[in-house]
């Protein structure tokens, strides 16, 4: 590698925005040549990102703002399709695009239909029939000779 100098004739400055789409186009005014680090406070959604170098075009880094926590305990999901489980993800993780729902859903039944069982065929029915009243769960026991 060889090190060599190079003047700077110019400097841009890195400055950080916030906020929704809505107020990131009320501040695109005063931004000049900064080089901008942009978190957006909107559900994450494909094209996102997209959407922001169009309205900033300096933008070099685009971030979603983490969702609040809640404190609340995770309910139980049993019993729960794939696309239940798929939604409650997408919603915990702050995502709203009908796309990638979609997306999900095609894929899974493209799955379903080359490898898996019928989606709806419940795992009940690999089950052994229940035990009659009095039926010991346990095998017999062994008789010693």
């Amino acid at each position: 590698a060889v090190v060599r100098s190079v003047r700077l004739d110019h400097v841009r400055r890195l400055k950080t925005l916030e906020g929704t789409l809505a107020e990131l186009r009320s501040q695109a005014g005063g931004v000049g040549d900064a080089l901008l680090r942009v978190v957006v406070a909107v559900p994450a959604r494909a094209g996102l990102a997209d959407d922001v170098r169009e309205l900033l075009p300096n933008a070099v880094d685009v971030r979603i703002a983490a969702p609040a926590v809640a404190d609340d305990a995770v309910p139980s999901r049993t019993g729960f399709t794939p696309h239940e489980l798929f939604a409650a993800y997408l919603s915990a993780e702050g995502v709203d695009d009908e796309r990638v729902t979609r997306l999900f859903a095609s894929l899974l039944d493209e799955t379903w239909e080359s490898h898996l069982p019928p989606p709806r065929q419940s795992w009940e029915s690999h089950l052994p029939p229940p035990r009659q009243s009095g039926e010991s769960h346990l095998p017999p026991p062994r008789r010693s000779a």
